[in-house]
């Protein structure tokens, strides 16, 4: 078989039939036996996304492996049929294609290119994979995203074993393309629109007290392959990551005070500046001073600084609301 798609609790092998996958709970023997051995069901003690998806890929067969969330579908019954014949036509390590994003009965197309590109090695590392590095580059066509491409089998054999990854809330789809495409020889970017990604309010968009955890989790990840990437755009890189790891730090602080209080923000300010990539900036800004506030409080690393901003946003914010309110009953008092 061509294809393996992996979905949770399953690998589908889609040998000569193209069908829309959906999910089930298990146990499943009988959509194993309906089948016919074309579904291998594995059961995986619970180590999150990312673990999930690197055990599945290892026990896969097949040219190519994609992914599916359990709540969403292929946008089209030909979706496999037009990339094994993209694959035939290019055999490129991996394929990104486009995808719809829908809410309840709202959705809009998100293209990946405007027309197809095929990408050799050189080109790949120098204008796409920068944005696994630091997650903001103007220049990629790549997406963070796991589940609108499909990636040649050979690119997951050489993969920590899935039991040693550590586990984040959100994150994974980045985690996964950092280990996998850096030995990406060749890409292909095309318009075609062929998956659903159904988007709900709540979930990863939600406040999360391990948030800072995560983040120095993943920049761990994008910093211990930063220092192996060669490139002439390595610094900005590096800036780039910083500056995200400061200004995200400083945005999670405010939240944090409006969901956890004073207390509890002040103590999750005091762990997190401990973090191996939080102490990494401080020390980058230290050498390479930036005046705009996010990486000043980094800098200086000072809690009661941190606490004293967020405390003056959070009233400011109030304050404008106030203003807003009185504003919008005096024009319709007029």
């Amino acid at each position: 078989s061509l294809f393996e798609l992996l979905c949770p609790f399953f690998l589908y092998p889609s040998q000569n039939t193209f069908f829309r996958v959906q999910f089930l709970p298990p146990p499943c023997p009988v959509l194993v036996y309906h089948f016919n051995k074309r579904v291998r069901y594995f059961r995986k003690e619970n180590g999150g996304p990312l673990s999930a998806r690197v055990f599945g890929a290892q026990n896969a067969g097949g040219g190519y492996i994609g992914f599916i969330d359990a709540d969403d579908y292929l946008a089209t019954k030909d979706a496999f049929k037009r990339l094994h014949e993209k694959s035939i036509a290019h055999s490129s390590d991996i394929i990104q294609f486009g995808f719809i994003k829908r809410y309840h009965h709202l959705q809009r197309k998100m293209p990946s290119v405007k027309e197809e590109q095929y990408v050799q090695r050189e080109e790949f590392l120098k204008r796409d994979y920068p944005l696994l590095l630091c997650s903001f580059w103007d220049t990629s066509r790549l997406t963070l995203n796991v589940w609108n491409k499909i990636y040649r089998c050979t690119l997951f054999q050489n993969l920590p074993a899935s039991g040693t990854l550590e586990r984040v809330f959100w994150g994974d789809d980045l985690i996964l393309n950092i280990l996998l495409l850096k030995n990406c020889r060749s890409a292909l970017f095309i318009p075609d629109t062929l998956y659903v990604y159904r988007q709900f309010s709540g979930g990863t968009s939600r406040f999360s007290a391990t948030e800072m955890r995560d983040l120095d989790t993943i920049k761990r990840y994008q910093l211990k392959y930063l220092e192996a990437y060669e490139s002439e755009d390595k610094e900005r890189i590096r800036s780039v990551l910083f500056s995200e790891t400061a200004g995200w730090f400083n945005h999670y602080i405010r939240k944090s005070l409006n969901v956890q209080g004073r207390e509890a923000t002040k103590r999750m300010i005091e762990e997190t500046l401990e973090y191996e990539t939080f102490r990494q900036a401080r020390a980058y800004y230290q050498h390479h001073p930036e005046k705009w506030e996010a990486a000043i409080l980094l800098r200086e690393g000072d809690c009661q600084a941190y606490l004293k901003k967020a405390e003056a946003a959070k009233k400011s914010k109030a304050s404008d609301r106030i203003r807003g309110i009185l504003k919008r009953f005096i024009i319709g008092y007029k």
